[in-house]
């Protein structure tokens, strides 16, 4: 199940790229408004870019785990397991985070000043937001931290292109 798992991360999150193009061109909707050009590129560029290191990081997490269980490892905490994992995957969730940040970042400050045609109330699904609180839901209660908190970054995907496609056409 974990090379299963991994090979569905590693074809599916490259289609996030797919997202955040789509979330870029929302942002000139209205048309020309001050900053929207920049932070639609931002927005497109840094999110596809990260589309495609988190399918290296999905990958790579699956061959660390994978080694870890051949190796007959115990069962650790998945935070613990990849911060302590090859510094190729913890690089890599860097470049990841600073990344996924500024495309957040410059969705939400586009957003949320009105730049755009979409509602500001979107600015707060921003995927770096909605990973840091599902990740801080998950964090104290050890079956969540196990699951929910590692799961964390793709929910949050998830959460912003579903409330992206859910939003309402006089919106």
């Amino acid at each position: 199940m974990l090379w299963l798992g991994g090979a569905l991360g590693v074809l599916a999150i490259p289609l996030y790229a797919l997202g955040y193009c789509a979330a870029a061109r929302m942002l000139l909707d209205k048309g020309e408004t001050p900053g929207a050009a920049g932070a639609a590129r931002i927005v497109g560029i840094a999110g596809s870019v990260a589309a495609i290191v988190g399918a290296m990081i999905h990958g790579l997490t699956t061959a660390y785990l994978a080694s870890e269980v051949t190796a007959g490892a115990p069962g650790r905490d998945p935070l613990a397991a990849i911060t302590q994992g090859s510094p190729l995957l913890v690089a890599s969730w860097a470049v990841a985070v600073a990344l996924v940040s500024c495309a957040s970042v410059a969705f939400a400050w586009c957003v949320g000043r009105g730049g755009s045609r979409l509602p500001k109330r979107l600015a707060w699904t921003n995927p770096a937001l909605v990973t840091v609180l599902l990740m801080l839901i998950g964090l104290p209660v050890p079956l969540l931290r196990a699951f929910l908190t590692p799961a964390a970054p793709n929910l949050a995907h998830a959460v912003f292109f579903a409330a992206l496609a859910r939003r309402r056409p006089d919106d």
